[in-house]
């Protein structure tokens, strides 16, 4: 609350809009945070405020979709059970992703955009690791079972900024994961 000189924010009575979670969003950010939320809300999400930073979309009681404004990111989660590792849950999201009539652009931004395990920062030694390698047509990756989702800001790219193109893909990969919740 200090970091957004928000004092109002001390009152317990107070709940965040989602103005507040855009104002300190620059104009073209803001457009794209708004684009997916209306998208989101459209399809049935409800929205929850997690924080001042961040606003989550739950449906059907699994969160889907979480928007960060500092900085601004975006995530599709993968996991099935809000906390608890389902065996196979990325598997289900990439067989959902395979039955899309543009399946080979969604799945090139899904490899590129997975959250793979790091040992958490390097503290775990590589045989500790939290997950399985799991093959993404020819490309090998390690999902994250700490942070299970697909988002172009833990890419690790040098360009972190959105473009059009991404908020596309994101809503594509926002459908993928309506389709794994439903046949969950």
């Amino acid at each position: 609350y200090l970091d957004r000189r928000d004092f109002r924010l001390f009152a317990g009575r107070i709940t965040l809009t989602l103005g507040d979670l855009l104002r300190p969003l620059p104009d073209k950010e803001r457009a794209f945070a708004l684009e997916l939320h209306e998208y989101a809300v459209a399809k049935g999400m409800k929205v929850q405020m997690k924080d001042p930073y961040t606003f989550r979309y739950v449906y059907k009681k699994l969160y889907s979709l979480e928007i960060h404004n500092i900085p601004f990111s975006v995530l599709v989660p993968y996991r099935l059970d809000n906390g608890k590792r389902v065996p196979g849950q990325f598997e289900r999201f990439l067989a959902a992703a395979e039955g899309l009539p543009d399946a080979d652009g969604v799945i090139r931004y899904i490899q590129g955009g997975i959250c793979v395990c790091n040992c958490c920062n390097g503290t775990k030694k590589a045989n500790e690791r939290c997950s399985n390698w799991v093959e993404i047509r020819g490309a090998r990756r390690l999902p994250s079972a700490c942070h299970p989702a697909i988002s172009k800001y833990r890419r690790g790219s040098h360009d972190p900024a959105y473009k059009d193109e991404d908020i596309q893909m994101l809503k594509r990969i926002i459908d993928i994961r309506i389709a794994q919740v439903d046949n969950f």
